[in-house]
């Protein structure tokens, strides 16, 4: 009986431990709240993708900066890592990556594009933020200063009291710059990032997706285009994409765009013959669609010399005549703008036109109407 009671506690024991790496390998997949729950931040700036993945510590009644997050390198853990001091890892459980798709200046420094972890090394005064290319590693206990890529000095400043730490991206302007600031407890830490080369990168970047599925469609080179006299850019490249899109589409729109890039190259007399040959065949929509394009980029004299050759090839729309009327306004020659507008309320037929052609009358008077 001895010999089968062993038998059997040693059948139980045999089981437990056959399926306890089973139980484990379940509660690790498990979906159980995390007191650092992951998180992620995405930005486009310009053409260029920044993806920032971390986990969110929360200060829990805690003394963050000096205390949880010690200044400077943290010391060596006797049980996991390399044995060395290491920096902080921007937020917890693994590292804090970052993700650049282009080359970038951070703090005016450069950057290549790819993926990075993001350590900081805080002070009481300037923080250090470190850009290391370990960035599967779990943590930073197996930081290597040999592997950093980039350290920049930052200054943080002060903020609204915040429990959970958390990235942003702030001010993006129109150049390829933007700020990202991590924040947590009363502390914000900023650094600049702005894409390299930026109008290099975009036009590369829109030149490679014409070569692609999107140059299929006679409108994306005509987007490429309207980009390029958008900014003001001069490149030979612009020039090839605008002779592409008048080939998919010789419309108006399209000589024009072209028109358009050979002014900002300098070239006016071969801007002026294409503008010329452009408006031969153009109808009184695409006439005023121009001229009120001219008139947004300020090119007022440009854009009443279009809306006159429109009433002159269509003396019996009202519409032209109320374009006209307007171009005068924005130049400040009241006396003419009141005469196109006074020609326009004789001929239109929409009450709702009527009121706005008599507003506009009125303001022009001075409001005695």
């Amino acid at each position: 009986m001895k010999s089968l009671l062993s038998l059997g506690v040693s059948l139980v024991v045999a089981l437990l431990v056959a399926s306890s790496t089973p139980a484990i390998s379940v509660a690790q997949v498990l979906g159980l709240p995390d007191r650092s729950p992951a998180a992620s931040v995405y930005e486009r700036v310009g053409v260029t993708d920044i993806k920032i993945k971390y986990h969110r510590p929360a200060v829990r009644d805690r003394q963050i900066w000096g205390n949880v997050v010690p200044y400077g390198l943290a010391p060596a853990l006797g049980f996991f890592g390399n044995g060395k001091p290491y920096p902080w890892r921007a937020g917890a459980n693994d590292n804090t990556t970052i993700y650049f798709e282009h080359d970038v200046l951070v703090e005016g420094q450069p950057l290549s594009a790819g993926k990075y972890a993001l350590y900081m090394i805080p002070s009481e005064s300037d923080w250090t933020v470190v850009f290391n290319e370990d960035h599967s590693s779990w943590g930073s206990f197996f930081y290597e200063e040999e592997r950093d890529v980039l350290h920049v000095t930052v200054i943080p400043v002060e903020g609204p009291f915040q429990e959970r730490m958390g990235f942003a991206f702030q001010n993006q302007d129109d150049s390829g710059g933007v700020t990202i600031a991590l924040a947590w407890e009363n502390l914000v830490v900023p650094f600049r990032v702005q894409v390299a080369d930026y109008q290099q990168t975009v036009l590369a970047s829109l030149d490679a997706e014409l070569k692609g599925r999107p140059g299929l469609t006679p409108a994306s080179w005509a987007a490429a285009v309207n980009y390029c006299t958008r900014t003001a850019e001069t490149d030979d490249i612009c020039v090839a994409w605008a002779d592409v899109a008048i080939q998919r589409n010789p419309g108006f729109n399209s000589q024009v765009a072209k028109a358009d890039l050979l002014r900002q190259r300098g070239d006016e007399v071969a801007s002026n013959e294409a503008i010329e040959a452009a408006m031969a065949s153009a109808n009184e929509n695409e006439l005023n669609i121009y001229g009120y394009q001219l008139m947004q980029r300020g090119e007022i004299d440009r854009a009443i010399a279009v809306f006159t050759q429109n009433v002159e090839r269509h003396p019996e729309s009202w519409n032209v005549y109320d374009s006209l009327a307007e171009g005068y306004a924005n130049k400040g020659d009241a006396q003419r703008a009141i005469t196109y507008y006074s020609k326009a309320l004789e001929m239109v037929a929409d009450d709702g036109q009527k009121d706005r052609i008599r507003g506009a009358l009125s303001n022009l008077r001075g409001g005695t109407d």
